[in-house]
């Protein structure tokens, strides 16, 4: 499973699990309540860091080259932005683990 799809299945049944034992009588309450759930105030959006203190892994152009990542991610993860031709980041042995742990992926980082 794709570490975006967990992160959604997660979500979902915690939400089910949350709704499962809200009771609000008042139909406005409810109706707010019910409305800030579906904005999502008890779940973060997800969170992407790069982290340089785990073993390197390939270059995101590299990933890019295999179709493993979107091909806007070697504009995106640069060192310097300004510069097309900068060198590119790279992806941590650990973040590649956790990405690809069902095989890869032609979707986001």
């Amino acid at each position: 499973m794709h570490i975006f799809d967990f992160r959604n299945q997660l979500i979902d049944d915690y939400a089910s699990y949350i709704n499962s034992f809200i009771q609000i009588r008042d139909p406005q309450i409810n109706q707010y309540v019910q409305q800030k759930l579906q904005e999502g105030v008890l779940w973060p959006e997800p969170l992407i860091q790069l982290n340089p203190f785990f073993a390197p892994g390939e270059s995101i152009d590299e990933l890019v080259a295999q179709g493993v990542l979107h091909p806007g991610c070697a504009r995106i993860f640069r060192k310097d932005k300004s510069v097309p031709t900068s060198f590119p980041s790279s992806i941590t042995c650990c973040a590649m683990a956790a990405g690809t742990a069902s095989g890869p992926s032609s979707s986001t980082l």
